[in-house]
């Protein structure tokens, strides 16, 4: 009886003491999971955003440490964003979430939209860092040795943008409504995208002066003198 009672005492002992090392371990685990202590909106202008991914870290649905956090977009293929070619796979930066583990984390979207999710951005919120870096999406060029007199070949189908497409977040196009096709354009500024090598002119309809954009020229084009009054080359892109 004694040592029934002995047994008995010794299981229910190593039960109770089993469940504490449990309930343990538990606790650490739910402890080391890391939690949003603060979020905030990045309210500095637009184009000082614009960033690329450097393939160190993926994309995630929530900051990468957090419970539940999914994978929005592989760290393998956020390398291939990185080295992508196209405009349209830098991202745009828009807030930032700080954790308790002193962790930086960016919410950032493509410039086509097409992925949207955090990631990591280091211990300091001063810089870019980490997972994305701050990106030129354009680069000036020079223009063309003649400025003035130009037409839209076809005013329906050569649209001006407010920004070289996919060079900015929502890049979009500009209202021609009243352009017609005997307008005049002046160039008074050029770039090119730094991925593509696109040429871009910015310009403005002589005309009516409150219609102004950016308008693709092309790939390698140099110097407008060569095209009579028609841009028969200019494409959108």
């Amino acid at each position: 009886m004694q040592s029934r009672l002995t047994k008995t005492l010794y299981l229910g002992l190593a039960a109770l003491s089993l469940g504490a090392v449990t309930a343990v371990s538990t606790t650490a685990n739910a402890a080391s999971k890391a939690k949003v202590t603060s979020t905030k909106k990045l309210s500095s202008a637009p184009e000082t955003r614009n960033v690329v991914a450097t393939g160190k870290n993926a994309l995630y649905t929530k900051p990468g440490t957090v419970k539940g956090a999914k994978v929005v977009a592989s760290k393998a293929k956020m390398a291939k964003l990185a080295n992508s070619k196209k405009s349209a796979d830098y991202f745009r930066a828009y807030s930032i979430a700080t954790t308790n583990k002193g962790s930086v984390y960016y919410k950032v979207v493509t410039m086509n939209g097409k992925y949207r999710g955090y990631v990591y951005g280091g211990k300091s919120a001063d810089a870019f860092a980490k997972g994305i870096v701050s990106a030129e999406t354009t680069k000036s060029a020079a223009l063309p040795s003649r400025t003035a007199g130009f037409k839209l070949t076809d005013v329906k189908k050569n649209t001006l943008w407010n920004a070289p497409k996919y060079t900015q977040y929502k890049a979009k196009k500009v209202s021609m409504y009243g352009v017609k096709d005997t307008d005049t354009f002046t160039v008074s500024k050029a770039a090119t995208k730094t991925r593509e090598g696109s040429l871009y002119y910015y310009v403005t309809d002589a005309q009516r002066p409150s219609v102004s954009g950016w308008i693709y020229v092309g790939n390698g084009y140099q110097d407008a003198t060569t095209v009579t009054l028609g841009w028969t080359d200019f494409r959108n892109c």
